[in-house]
């Protein structure tokens, strides 16, 4: 963590980037969240946002103590140009990384 000029403890950013933002990268910020929040600003974005969480998500979560029922999906463009993140971890597989990087590029901004 880096310290603003007064002194203050700054809290690293992290986003947890998927596809659709409804499962595992709604988890992850939960779970970030809940064993180092203190430490860290967490956030999760999707490329293609769907409507809502998925329900298994909340509930799979739920069985270990940590509610996500009040996050939202979000798309990634929520946060470029807008947002300066230290972590970025990517959370899908096979061919949907090339996709992913392939938007990437597309969009304005930077992470």
């Amino acid at each position: 963590m880096n310290e603003t000029a007064s002194g203050a403890v700054r809290k690293q950013k992290a986003l947890f980037l998927c596809t659709q933002n409804s499962a595992r990268s709604q988890m992850a910020e939960g779970f970030l969240r809940h064993l180092a929040g203190d430490r860290f600003e967490v956030m999760s974005a999707g490329l293609e946002a769907t409507d809502e969480i998925h329900p298994c998500a909340v509930e799979a979560m739920r069985e270990v103590g940590i509610d996500i029922s009040g996050q939202r999906p979000k798309g990634l463009s929520t946060y470029m140009g807008k947002e300066y993140f230290n972590y970025l971890t990517h959370l899908t597989h096979g061919l949907e990384i090339v996709a992913s990087l392939a938007t990437l590029e597309k969009l304005p901004g930077q992470l």
